[in-house]
C-alpha cells in the first residue's frame, strides 16, 4: 500500500492547529513534524496499521504558545501578560527552618491560570555572615552562579507527577551556560549571579539579591514554551549539604553561613478575554493528548579519576525513551568543597583526546591530539562554535574567542 498526505492534528470540528505530513510505502512509514523530535499521534498509527513509524528529529519551526498564535491572528487587544509572585517566605532564621539538606517546596495552587513557565524566575534574597549570624565576613565572596551551588537538586512536578529533575545544579548550570549564552545575555545575567571578571554579587554588608531564570536550572522550562492551563505546579528545591562550593575565600579562613531570607517563584500568566477563554476551555474539554517533549540534561560525576594516561568511563545505558543527543565533558581538579578554589571554573587537566562510544559508533572518528599548553585546541573550539547552531537552530553568538580559552 502506498499513501501520502498532509494532515492537521485538530479534529474535523475544530479550526485547525498544526500541520504534519506522512508517506507510507508498504510497512514503512515516514512522518514529518516541523517542530521536530515528536512522535506521531496514536490515532495516525492505528489508521496506518503499523507499530512503529520513522519520524524526523531535526527542528524546522520554533515552538510557540497557542495563545500567542491566536493573538497574532485575531486578538490584538484581548490578552495581557502579567507577573505574579508565588511566595515561599522563609520566616525567621533559615538555619532553624531550612538548613543544609532540607527540601523547600513552592506550590502554585491557582489552577485556573494560564501559566507560561518558560518566562518564570526565582527571586532569592540572602546574606553571608559569620556563624554567629551577626558579624559580616571579610575574606570571601560569592562566585559566579553561586545561588545554583546552594542547591543540590531542583525538581518540577506537574499535578503530582515528576516532569524534570536536575542534580548537581551548580556545575550543570555553569557548563550549559558557557555553551549557550550570547555576549548580550552574559552581561545582562549579572543580575542572576552570572558574574564576569571581578564583579561581586554582594554589597558592603554581604547582602545578595538575584532573579534567576528557571530555564537556567531546568531543561523543561527552557524547551517548553507553551502555556499550561488548569494544572497544579510544584517546585522542590533541595539545599546542598554544604555551602563551601558557593564561595571563594582567602586566608585567614573564616567560618560562615549563608542565610536565605526570601525565595519567590515569579510566574508569568496570561489574562484572556471572554471569547478566547471560552474557545480555550472548549479545546480543553475535548481532552486531546498534547505532546510535551523537551530535552533533559543529566549530569554524571566521576569523583575519583585514576592516575592513568587512559581511562574508559561507562556512563549509562539509555532506554528507547531517552536518546542521547549531546555529551559535554568537563574536568575539575580538587575544587569540590574547597573554599579557596572557584567551584564554577573548569580545568584543562592536560587532556590529549576524548572519544564517545555510542553502541558501535565512535565520535569523533579521528584523534583530536590536543595540547592546550601549546595552543592546540582548534578542534575543541570548533565544536563549541557548532553547539549553538545545532542545539538552538540559530546562528551562533559566542561569548569566548579561541585566544581567551
Amino acid at each position: 500500500m502506498r499513501e501520502s498526505a498532509i494532515i492537521n492534528l485538530d479534529d474535523r470540528s475544530g479550526p485547525g492547529t498544526h500541520w504534519v505530513a506522512y508517506k507510507q510505502n508498504g510497512g514503512h512509514v515516514a512522518y514529518s513534524d516541523s517542530f521536530g523530535d515528536l512522535k506521531p499521534p496514536q490515532e495516525l498509527m492505528r489508521y496506518l496499521g503499523v507499530g512503529s513509524i520513522e519520524y524526523n528529529h531535526k527542528r524546522y519551526q520554533e515552538y510557540d504558545t497557542d495563545i500567542e498564535k491566536f493573538l497574532r491572528k485575531e486578538l490584538h487587544s484581548d490578552i495581557t501578560l502579567s507577573l505574579r509572585a508565588n511566595d515561599n517566605e522563609l520566616n525567621g532564621e533559615v538555619t532553624c527552618n531550612h538548613v543544609n539538606n532540607d527540601e523547600i517546596h513552592i506550590v502554585v495552587q491557582h489552577q485556573d491560570l494560564c501559566l507560561l513557565l518558560s518566562k518564570s524566575f526565582l527571586h532569592i534574597h540572602g546574606k553571608i555572615t559569620k556563624v554567629d549570624g551577626v558579624n559580616a565576613v571579610t575574606t570571601m565572596k560569592l562566585i559566579s552562579m553561586a545561588v545554583c551551588h546552594l542547591f543540590a537538586e531542583v525538581c518540577y512536578e506537574l499535578n503530582g507527577m515528576e516532569i524534570d529533575r536536575k542534580k548537581n545544579v551548580g556545575i550543570t548550570s555553569v557548563m550549559k551556560g558557557h555553551l549557550s549564552l550570547t555576549p548580550g545575555q552574559q552581561y545582562s545575567l549579572e543580575n542572576t549571579g552570572w558574574l564576569s571578571d571581578d564583579a561581586e554579587l554582594t554589597d558592603a554588608s554581604e547582602n545578595f539579591d538575584v532573579v534567576l531564570p528557571l530555564s537556567c536550572m531546568l531543561a523543561f522550562v527552557e524547551d517548553y514554551c507553551r502555556v499550561i492551563v488548569n494544572d497544579k505546579h510544584e517546585l522542590i528545591l533541595t539545599r546542598s549539604n554544604t555551602d563551601l562550593n558557593a564561595v571563594i575565600q582567602a586566608p585567614p579562613m573564616e567560618n560562615f553561613k549563608i542565610t536565605l531570607n526570601k525565595i519567590e517563584w515569579l510566574l508569568t500568566y496570561i489574562n484572556l478575554a471572554d471569547e478566547p477563554k471560552i474557545q480555550l476551555l472548549n479545546y480543553i474539554a475535548k481532552d486531546l493528548a498534547i505532546s510535551m517533549s523537551f530535552r533533559s540534561w543529566k549530569t554524571y560525576v566521576y569523583l575519583m579519576l585514576p592516575s592513568t594516561t587512559r581511562h574508559v568511563w561507562a556512563v549509562k545505558t539509555s532506554t528507547h525513551l531517552e536518546k542521547p543527543r549531546y555529551v559535554i565533558p568537563g574536568f575539575q581538579t580538587a575544587r569540590k568543597n574547597d573554599p579557596q578554589k572557584n567551584a564554577s571554573e573548569l580545568d584543562h587537566c592536560r587532556i590529549r583526546d576524548v572519544k564517545l562510544f555510542l553502541n558501535s559508533q565512535c565520535y569523533p572518528h579521528g584523534n583530536m591530539n590536543l595540547d592546550t599548553s601549546n595552543n592546540q585546541y582548534a578542534i575543541l573550539y570548533n565544536m563549541y562554535v557548532q553547539f549553538q547552531t545545532v542545539y538552538y537552530n540559530k546562528k551562533a553568538e559566542l561569548c569566548y574567542r579561541s585566544m581567551n580559552l
